[in-house]
């Protein structure tokens, strides 16, 4: 591991940044991170896992403009690991919060930062906060709505949720929205941290850590006026390998199982799916020829989710170069990471 760093004043928070060749939006992050208004100072820490592409030159050209502290911390691609790397970048940072956003998850508002430090200091038993994602534009509309949707269910205002575990829940009720947590947009209270720190996974570390934190007894905050643009539009095929990676993920973290992940509940779950999604297109603002379009498209989408959560839920079973042949991770790095 190698580092390099530009000192400028004491950080209350540091924003972290995990990157492999992410020169597509990277420059795009950097750009809305170095405009946050924030009444504290702030440091930015990329931690890069060897990346081939422009993108450290991206990295290097932001630190030379940024007036706030910089920090650049180099590691081999072999040591990364989602929960592990994260556990890192928490420990080298200097702030008392560490925000974390993936390489191309930007920032839509200025006061993106502060809105989350505003929030821990409200209450100083919140452990993890994370914020609605945006889509962007020309999402593939199945996306964009899952997304709407996902967020929808936390708050529909712009006050931040905080969610804690009572008296009569479990590990069944962390299945749905108390349990989630994204750190593609998120911001860990580093006190705590040291206490519960992120497990050493390589897929749904957020998920695990948000169980954790809300099982100790603290609390975890939902803030929406954190927002971030980010979204994934992929060629058809590679939905399959990205659920298939999903599923696979959550069955080792948590060992979860999707309950449509049969056959027949999967037929059915795919037709309800692909009604719901089409109609949701015919409704927006698209021409003739792209509602034709992403309807397809939304058939054969809602067709891999149930494909890809059967063989992920069932990965144990399947020989090792079939796992392989299905994972995105695998295809793109080997199994080494994929957000």
């Amino acid at each position: 591991m190698k580092g390099t760093m530009k000192k400028n004043g004491a950080a209350k928070a540091t924003v972290a940044l995990l990157t492999f060749n992410g020169e597509a939006y990277i420059e795009e992050v950097l750009d809305a991170v170095l405009k946050q208004e924030c009444n504290f100072v702030f440091e930015i820490l990329v931690i890069d896992s060897g990346s081939t592409d422009n993108t450290l030159t991206y990295v290097k050209e932001a630190f030379k403009k940024a007036h706030r502290p910089t920090r650049l911390i180099q590691i081999h691609p072999n040591e990364f690991n989602h929960g592990g790397t994260r556990n890192l970048a928490v420990k080298e940072a200097k702030g008392e919060y560490v925000a974390f956003l993936t390489q191309d998850a930007t920032p839509v508002a200025n006061k993106w930062l502060q809105s989350y430090i505003d929030v821990f200091e409200q209450d100083m038993d919140i452990g993890v906060a994370f914020g609605p994602h945006v889509p962007r534009p020309g999402c593939n509309p199945v996306i964009k709505r899952d997304i709407e949707e996902v967020f929808k269910s936390f708050n529909t205002t712009d006050k931040p949720l905080i969610q804690k575990l009572v008296h009569g829940e479990n590990d069944q009720d962390l299945n749905g929205p108390l349990g989630f947590f994204s750190d593609v947009n998120s911001c860990v209270n580093k006190s705590i941290w040291k206490i519960i720190p992120y497990q050493t996974v390589c897929y749904a570390e957020d998920q695990l850590m948000g169980r954790d934190i809300l099982k100790a007894g603290y609390k975890k905050a939902y803030v929406p006026n954190a927002a971030v643009y980010h979204s994934h539009t992929y060629p058809i095929m590679q939905y399959l390998r990205r659920y298939f990676d999903e599923y696979r993920g959550l069955n080792i973290a948590l060992n979860y199982v999707d309950t449509n992940a049969t056959p027949l509940r999967g037929i059915v779950a795919s037709l309800i799916g692909a009604r719901n999604d089409i109609k949701y297109i015919l409704s927006q603002g698209y021409s003739l020829s792209e509602k034709v379009k992403w309807s397809n498209a939304a058939i054969w989408i809602n067709i891999f989710r149930r494909i890809g959560a059967y063989l992920g839920g069932r990965h144990k079973k399947l020989p090792v170069f079939i796992c392989n042949l299905l994972s995105m991770e695998y295809q793109t790095k080997k199994g080494i990471r994929s957000k």
